[in-house]
């Protein structure tokens, strides 16, 4: 990068050298910046990488899960658990509810009808996964 570049005359240069050191190092750094800019534009900066197969367990959440506990108190999948419902026993519907489960970071993630959820490693924590999601990532484990 010449002092051209820099639009700086040999008369700048001499009054304040720091300055064109500093207007060389910054242009530099942009230098720097548009070209790896440029690369990752192309494709070239990032390595791609692929996903190790691992087997998983999981279940898919359905409204009859959460009718069957609310009614019938019959269990909930594991790590599923009722957040909050609206039902009459008498009548026996279900108006709403919300389930969640505790995620390995401690938080407690809604899961909807639908969701799949899939058990950590530990076999203690839950993460819930939206159905397109996990079509997209898991298939079923022959055997």
């Amino acid at each position: 990068m010449g002092a051209e570049r820099l639009s700086m005359t040999d008369d700048d240069i001499e009054a304040d050298p720091e300055a064109y050191f500093e207007a060389c190092r910054l242009g530099n750094v942009i230098e720097r910046v548009l070209s790896d800019l440029t690369q990752r534009e192309k494709g070239t900066e990032m390595p791609k990488f692929r996903k190790k197969p691992v087997e998983i367990e999981a279940y898919q959440v359905t409204e009859k899960m959460a009718h069957d506990y609310i009614l019938d108190a019959k269990p909930l999948p594991v790590g599923l658990t009722l957040g909050a419902a609206n039902w009459h026993q008498g009548r026996r519907e279900v108006y709403s509810f919300a389930l969640i489960v505790k995620t390995i970071h401690g938080e407690r993630a809604g899961v909807r009808v639908g969701d799949w959820v899939i058990t950590e490693p530990d076999n203690i924590h839950h993460y819930p996964c939206k159905p397109d999601i996990f079509e997209a990532t898991y298939e079923p484990v022959e055997g």
